[in-house]
């Protein structure tokens, strides 16, 4: 999934496109928040904003989430050694 960071934005502001609704893209946005890293499940942001508006949202990256979150859920509950 892609990473965009918002340098609309006061904070830095990155937002990972996780899907598509109507004419916002969705997905989750992390933020910091004078030094507080600030998470939000349920953002939108405009899909045509993010597609043609590379200036103001370049992408910076890519993430597997499906990947962090099974390796994190497995990380949980694998039993501790020693």
């Amino acid at each position: 999934m892609t990473i965009h960071k918002n340098l609309w934005a006061g904070y830095e502001t990155y937002f990972v496109r996780m899907g598509s609704s109507g004419q916002y893209a969705t997905g989750i946005s992390v933020v910091n928040v004078d030094g507080d890293w600030r998470v939000e499940f349920n953002a939108k942001y405009y899909a045509s904003d993010l597609r043609h508006d590379k200036e103001h949202f370049p992408v910076v990256g890519s993430v597997d989430i499906k990947t962090i979150v099974k390796d994190a859920v497995l990380k949980v509950i694998e039993p501790k050694e020693g």
